[in-house]
């Protein structure tokens, strides 16, 4: 297995390392890595990552003597810290053929079926027999479940993370997330997700999975999900909030505000509560504020601020970034913005 090392992955690696090897000091751990990863030593790895990410093998046989030389007193357990790269996933090189993607993903989850994960095979379990059981998981690489997975994986592509998993949603919650959003756009890919083809798509992409209660289901680190409207995602956690960071959105509500400005008026600076427009009609707003450097545009039902700035030369307002939050109806929001 190939690995995607930067100095920010090479971080992620340190800590996992360390956690597994808690009785070896930080630099011998660095001489380690850098041994595994083919270098003479930690100062030419990172000299290597300086031009950017590097795809990089690891030799874990290469571990032991180097820890050696360096003075680390200690007896190295063979393929302890290969495993540890293998519990990394975004460091991981993913297969370009998706039937491999959805391979590697299963067998790194040994419980996992096409309906989800299995609580076992028994009587009283979903699966009453060993061959029952082996003909779900081998339902997971059927050519169907590779269509699901690629709609699943696009999908979580535009998700965003979090460091602990979003217990208000399992799994299940999410692939009909996936599957409502692919009637609203139309989609023939998406329609149906399989639980357990999400999940497998999930750890796929690098999203930690956590089953439940050794049910079906599990909770994923997921902190947004894609909405039917392009570049905007809804906040899970929060009610009724989304974010873009298109620069699209942010040009629009920008150019509403200066020809609000223009037409009534200008602000002589941002450090004071003034409205811009206390009623803006003729823009399809209710209104406009600035507080600071808080741009609001108050829409019917829809709220959105972004970040700016005024021009010095021609005293407009400039966009500090394309970030922009929107709270309450998302769908009269893009309705706005594309009108």
């Amino acid at each position: 297995m190939r690995y995607l090392i930067n100095f920010d992955n090479l971080k992620l690696v340190k800590v996992a390392a360390r956690a597994a090897l808690p009785e070896v000091g930080s630099s011998h751990l660095s001489e380690a890595l850098a041994a595994g990863f083919g270098y003479k030593n930690n100062a030419a790895l990172r000299k290597a990552l300086k031009d950017g990410t590097a795809t990089l093998g690891f030799d874990d046989s290469a571990v032991a003597p180097r820890l050696a030389v360096v003075g680390a007193s200690i007896v190295y357990s063979p393929g302890l810290l290969a495993s540890v790269l293998t519990s990394v996933p975004s460091i991981q090189v993913r297969p370009s053929d998706p039937l491999e993607r959805l391979r590697a993903a299963v067998e790194k989850m040994p419980r996992l079926t096409y309906s989800g994960i299995s609580e076992g095979i028994g009587r009283f379990a979903h699966h009453k027999t060993q061959g029952e059981f082996d003909e779900a998981r081998q339902n997971l690489l059927s050519p169907g479940a590779v269509d699901e997975f690629l709609a699943a994986e696009e999908w979580l592509a535009l998700c965003g993370k979090r460091q602990k998993p979003f217990r208000k949603v399992s799994s299940y919650g999410f692939k009909h997330q996936i599957e409502k959003r692919a009637s609203k756009l139309g989609l023939e890919r998406g329609s149906y997700i399989a639980n357990g083809v999400f999940i497998a798509a999930a750890i796929s992409c690098g999203f930690d999975v956590h089953s439940i209660d050794g049910g079906p289901n599990a909770h994923l680190n997921i902190a947004s999900v894609p909405t039917v409207h392009p570049e905007i995602v809804e906040i899970l956690g929060s009610h009724e909030t989304y974010r873009t960071e298109s620069a699209a959105y942010s040009e629009v509500l920008v150019g509403a505000a200066n020809h609000c400005r223009s037409v009534r008026g200008t602000l002589d600076h941002l450090g004071r509560r003034r409205s811009i427009a206390s009623t803006v009609f003729d823009l399809g707003l209710k209104s406009l504020g600035l507080v600071r450097n808080r741009l609001s545009v108050n829409g019917w039902n829809w709220t959105a601020s972004l970040e700016v700035g005024i021009d010095a030369a021609t005293g407009h307002l400039v966009r500090q970034s394309t970030a922009v939050t929107i709270r309450g109806d998302v769908d009269a929001f893009a309705a706005w913005v594309s009108g």
